[in-house]
This record gives C-alpha cells, structure tokens and sequence, in this order.
C-alpha cells in the first residue's frame, strides 16, 4: 500500500510540476562585449524540435563557422538541447561566451513555457 501511494504522489507531482512547451519559433538575440548572440527554438508537439544559436562579430559575420573545432562543439549542443532544459554543462568557446548564450537560452525557455511566440533583443 505504501509503495502504491508513493507512485501515486511521483505521478502526481510529473503532472501537476511538469512545464508545457508552446508550440511555434522563439528567437532571441543579445548585443554584448562587441559580438550578436543569436538563438532559434522551434517546439512543435510540446517538445523542442530545433534549436540553433551563433556568434556575431558586430558586422554581423559568424565567428562560428571556419572554426571546426567550435563548429563541433557548436553541432553537440544543439543536438543536447532537444532533450533537455538543463545546460549548465555546456561550453562553448569560452566563459563569456558559454554564460551569454545560457542566458539566451533560459530567456526563450521561459518564453516557450509561456506560449509567447517572437523575435526579442536581450538588453
């Protein structure tokens, strides 16, 4: 009987706690340290289906691509992040970098669970 109800109580709090994504583009970009930090989420089925993210020098030229190493690196994470809210392990290029597309991210997931669709600029 006691097990019955602690699986009825875990069940319970995977429904009640459990976070809705919102279907539909999020995309978000900062303006920080001389470099554009894009990032694209796309939901569909309540689950993240693509993300995308770069790294801009101010005229807008990717400081990503050419990089093989950071390319990779790049490619990992996206593919990490279909399955999880969680990126607190990742790095990417370097601290700075690393913290500012975290930020990124945690802004749009906010904004999925919201339902509130768009393009934004971080200040």
């Amino acid at each position: 009987m006691k097990k019955l109800l602690v699986a009825i109580s875990i069940l319970f709090s995977l429904i009640i706690f459990s976070e809705t994504l919102y279907d539909g583009n999020y995309r978000a970009t900062l303006n920080e340290n001389n470099k554009i930090y894009v990032m694209d989420i796309i939901v569909k089925n309540n689950n993240i289906f693509s993300t995308s993210f770069d790294i801009k020098s101010k005229n807008g030229r990717s400081l990503i691509f050419g990089n093989i190493e950071i390319m990779e690196e790049k490619t990992s994470i996206e593919r990490r992040l279909k399955n999880t809210v969680n990126i607190e392990y990742i790095y990417i290029n370097n601290d700075t970098d690393t913290e500012n597309i975290k930020k990124i991210y945690y802004f749009l997931i906010d904004k999925i669970e919201k339902g509130e669709q768009g393009r934004y600029i971080l200040k």
